[in-house]
């Protein structure tokens, strides 16, 4: 069975899927580092295993402040590393965050987690379920602002990011106490000197902080580190040189990728799962301090390279572009305002080349990444590093009981059957009624005259007579068909609701301690 079918998110409540195994991961790491230890090739002029040493060094720098920080650390050592959009995880993606510290301590590694803050947020609010008159709804509390094409690392706190709605639920009775409780904590564990939410802070550094502060509780440790601090370091700049000066090879190993991945997988839409590269597209977004995000293009003029973003030159960079002078120029960009971040590909290919010595994905990125290693294979010739793929599901525990919608299938059965067959739910007064006698004669009549009617005109006329009987005898049935259709909405009701309790997408800080605890300790992920 090709690895990627094992990528399906486990349906009972406390289960973990991690793939490959827990007990291979070990081996999967030193054959990761050997295999890129020993890659003879260069970036950007520089020797990839100097690189690589250089990078983990780096960004080992510019680590956000931590819980338990000691100090420098070994960048040689073995480097576990997971990431994710800034937000309030759900329990299933939290855990790989437990995954890396869990690797890390048995290896005497480092646990790392990458915050991607240069994504565009899909989620503008913390969402958990309500119940209100014995019904089960969602409500949701904004947080973010929604700027459409605004990256993460543009909303502060006050500006584009606050929890006042987050204030305001826990002072609301109609909230269930647990869940009020949880908001309690989250708002009491803001960074010290933050009362109302470390205005001008940005969101992306005090959701860490947050996470990072729960972690905690769990002895996880993990160094984090902002892609928009990894973008400014001399390592970043010479692998997107390196793209710069290849980027035919590049663009057409991944639109080769991507198409390989639609065939694969059946997939009609060009933009799924992502769009191919343009002619003189990089990999790559830009933007101005502040402003949504645009595509970035590289236009080679004789000697030079023109970077634009569709409308104006950003830069020319001299061609060949490995040069001291080329990266100072890339370096001059963020003093100039300019954002300049990879793209989701990108963005894996360095973490896994030049950072990780494992690095962990969810279930959508671990499918999606299957294109990257595919864009190894061809642009680097070779075998590209192995990732895990690791998630979980995780019901909030409420004290509301919902009942379960049993019968649901006979329930849909009766609905249809009250306007197909309404004559089996007919009471005794009306089918002694002649009217209603009358029709159904008519009915049988022609259910019986079917089978020998061979003209398909002749055929068709008489289905659309028994329908109209059937309409014409259920509309003599009154509350008894109203009966079935309202048993029916309301089995589907309670399905629904069911289906609110058990959705697996609330965020971590929602749950017991000891029920995460748990299950990851029966996961075997517990430090």
């Amino acid at each position: 069975m090709p690895q990627e079918d094992l990528y399906k998110i486990p349906e009972k409540d406390g289960d973990v899927l991690v793939v490959p195994g827990l007990d291979e991961l070990p081996g999967h790491v030193h054959a990761n580092r050997e295999l890129l230890d020993r890659l003879d090739v260069r970036v950007h002029g520089q020797p990839f295993s100097q690189l690589r040493l250089d990078a983990r060094r780096e960004a080992l720098a510019v680590a956000l402040p931590g819980r338990g920080d000691a100090g420098p650390l070994d960048p040689a050592r073995p480097f576990i590393l997971s990431g994710h959009q800034p937000e309030f995880l759900h329990p299933g993606i939290w855990l790989k965050n437990h995954l890396a510290a869990s690797l890390a301590r048995r290896l005497r590694g480092i646990a790392g987690h990458l915050i991607v803050d240069s994504d565009v947020p899909d989620q503008h609010h913390i969402h958990f379920p309500v119940i209100r008159s014995g019904e089960v709804r969602i409500r949701q509390l904004r947080i973010l602002e929604d700027r459409p094409g605004v990256a993460y690392e543009e909303l502060r706190m006050g500006d584009g990011a606050d929890f006042e709605e987050v204030r305001q639920a826990v002072r609301d009775s109609s909230v269930e106490a647990r869940i009020r409780r949880s908001l309690e904590e989250l708002l009491a564990r803001l960074p010290a000197g933050c009362p109302r939410g470390g205005r001008g802070a940005p969101f992306a550094v005090i959701a860490s902080a947050l996470r990072q502060s729960y972690e905690a509780d769990f002895g996880l440790s993990n160094r984090e580190m902002l892609l928009s601090s990894l973008c400014q370091t001399r390592s970043f700049q010479h692998f997107f040189l390196h793209l710069l000066g290849l980027l035919d090879p590049w663009r057409e190993a991944t639109n080769e990728a991507l198409e390989a991945y639609r065939q694969r997988h059946h997939i009609r839409s060009p933009a799924h799962p992502l769009p191919n590269l343009e002619p003189d597209e990089m990999p790559f977004w830009v933007w101005r301090r502040g402003q949504p995000r645009q595509p970035l293009f590289a236009r080679r003029v004789r000697h030079r390279f023109c970077l634009d973003n569709g409308n104006e030159t950003l830069l020319e960079i001299q061609d060949p572009v490995e040069s001291e002078s080329a990266i100072q120029a890339v370096a001059s960009l963020h003093s100039a305002g300019w954002r300049l971040r990879p793209r989701a590909l990108a963005t894996t290919a360095f973490c896994r080349l030049f950072l990780a010595d494992l690095f962990i994905h969810g279930m959508g990125g671990a499918k999606y990444d299957r294109v990257t290693d595919a864009i190894l294979g061809r642009f680097f010739g070779i075998r590209p590093p192995v990732y895990v793929a690791a998630t979980g599901t995780f019901h909030l525990p409420l004290e509301a009981v919902i009942p379960r919608a049993e019968r649901l299938d006979l329930l849909r059965y009766r609905a249809r059957d009250v306007f197909q067959n309404p004559e089996r739910y007919a009471p005794a007064a009306l089918r002694s009624d002649p009217g209603f006698c009358a029709i159904l004669a008519e009915k049988r009549a022609l259910v019986r005259e079917m089978p020998s009617v061979v003209s398909r005109p002749e055929k068709y006329a008489r289905f659309v007579r028994i329908k109209a009987l059937n309409r014409a005898m259920a509309g003599r049935l009154g509350p008894h068909a109203d009966r079935a259709m309202g048993d029916l909405a309301a089995a589907l009701s309670l399905r629904r609701q069911q289906a609110i309790l058990q959705d697996r997408s609330y965020p971590f800080f929602l749950f017991p301690p000891e029920k995460l605890a748990g299950s990851l300790r029966r996961a075997g992920l517990s430090i």
